[in-house]
């Protein structure tokens, strides 16, 4: 196998793809009054509210999209194929894919305390090497840390969101679901006396199995201006982890970007006032 040619794949490698296109689909809902002339273009009758609901979705599920290219990534280098990443990826047959991202999820995983050695005189704990491997950006012990701890935290979150992906396999599959806003509420009684426990403007409807094999509706909300802010997060990280490899393999200067918690605490808050609901139909 020609490593050199293979190694091409971190010089060439499109990261600003995920970037760009979560700007166009966050613009594009912010400013849709003022673009949407252009996005009709080409369409006789188009309903708003419909083509808003699409772009909606696509960013919800490119939050997906780009925690799969992530972990992808991450497992790949886990199993020592840092110079072949290009050929892993394209042959890849992860079959303990959702139990390695569950157990990231939990803290269970191997990755959070396994030691890389890079030769005889430096090892690194893996999330360094990861995201910064030979890059040192720190300005002293404290940042780098800092930005350890980060890593760590927002890999769990990322697995977390990852896992509950019901919603996303609907729609990679046929499209089976239906998107709308979602009001929760209880009472007794009529209609009338219901009390409201919490809404969402978005939300997906979608079917699942179960453990026990039942057939259960699930609505589930999700917040676009979330799985923005948390697939920029995303990007940052895959970025670091392109651009380390750039400069190791290749000697080609790529900026390591550092991480701040209260940026992330930020990122990751919901608007939503209400997780899910399910119910059994069978």
């Amino acid at each position: 196998m020609r490593i050199q040619h293979l190694l091409d794949f971190y010089r060439l490698y499109q990261s600003d793809y995920w970037l760009n296109k979560l700007l166009l689909l966050r613009n594009a809902i912010v400013h849709y009054e003022e673009v949407k002339p252009h996005l009709h273009d080409g369409a006789a009758l188009v309903d708003d509210e419909s083509f808003l609901r699409m772009l909606k979705m696509e960013l919800h599920f490119m939050y997906f999209q780009i925690i799969e290219a992530l972990f992808d990534m991450i497992f790949a280098i886990e199993d020592d194929r840092d110079e072949i990443l290009w050929y892993t990826l394209s042959f890849s047959n992860w079959t303990d894919y959702g139990k390695r991202i569950r157990a990231i999820a939990d803290g269970s995983s191997t990755i959070f305390s396994m030691i890389k050695r890079i030769n005889d005189e430096v090892s690194l704990p893996f999330v360094q090497y990861l995201f910064f491997l030979v890059y040192q950006p720190f300005e002293n012990e404290e940042q780098k840390e800092a930005n350890l701890k980060f890593s760590n935290r927002a890999l769990r979150v990322f697995a977390y969101d990852y896992s509950d992906r019901g919603d996303y396999n609907a729609f990679k599959h046929s499209l089976r679901l239906y998107h709308s806003g979602f009001k929760l509420g209880v009472g007794i009684g009529s209609t009338e006396n219901l009390q409201l426990v919490g809404s969402a403007d978005d939300a997906i409807t979608y079917l699942e199995k179960d453990a026990d094999g039942r057939v259960r509706e699930t609505t589930k909300s999700f917040d676009p201006e979330r799985d923005f802010r948390m697939s920029c997060m995303c990007y940052r990280l895959i970025c670091n982890l392109i651009n380390s490899r750039k400069h190791a393999y290749l000697d080609i200067e790529g900026k390591c970007l550092l991480f701040d918690e209260e940026d992330f605490d930020a990122a990751n808050e919901r608007s939503f006032t209400v997780g899910r609901t399910s119910f059994t139909i069978d």
